[in-house]
């Protein structure tokens, strides 16, 4: 969609994207690690323990994308300027991107180390149709009609990525607590 929008829209959002998934990798390891840390647990049958290291995980993951989101907001002109020094417009959309997806990386984050963490339950099934639900259906359609219904252009785009990502994150979190609640009941 953002190449619907044109050169400027599209060249701005490849800086941004290339950036903050470089940011992401952090968490994305960080959710490899809560995978196999409690699915350890879990075949120890030590619920405690799976607790613990998720919340380690989510918490070390939320600090991590609360800098990098504080970066993004601070620096992202300056992160654009390394690209296209030249490129004024470029820059300006950049910047504003920067700014919204600063407010995501938390949230995006969060859901990829609690799907991970799910993945340490052996919970695949139900969350791979959370996901399907938030990353595809919800994020394009809330991301059309943002930037093309309301013609918030790029930014509305980035705020239906934002929107998908929260549903996911908050759908992946609750997941977790209802399969701890079930462990903790047998």
């Amino acid at each position: 969609m953002m190449g619907w929008l044109g050169a400027v829209a599209l060249a701005a959002n490849q800086i941004v994207m290339s950036i903050i998934s470089f940011a992401f990798m952090i968490s994305n390891g960080i959710a490899g690690a809560s995978t196999i840390l409690v699915s350890q647990s879990l075949g120890r049958k030590n619920y405690f323990d799976i607790k613990h290291y998720a919340r380690a995980s989510f918490h070390m993951s939320v600090a991590f994308m609360t800098v990098a989101g504080i970066l993004f907001a601070l620096f992202g002109r300056y992160i654009a300027m390394i690209f296209t020094p030249d490129d004024m417009e470029v820059i300006d959309l950049a910047g504003k991107l920067f700014l919204f997806c600063a407010f995501f990386e938390v949230i995006d984050g969060l859901q990829i180390t609690a799907l991970g963490a799910l993945r340490g339950l052996v919970d695949v099934n139900k969350p791979m149709v959370y996901a399907l639900i938030a990353y595809i259906f919800i994020t394009l359609l809330v991301s059309y009609v943002l930037g093309f219904v309301f013609n918030l252009g790029a930014v509305g785009i980035v705020l239906g990525l934002s929107i998908g990502l929260l549903i996911a994150c908050v759908l992946f979190l609750r997941r977790f607590r209802y399969k701890i609640r079930l462990l903790e009941q047998v």
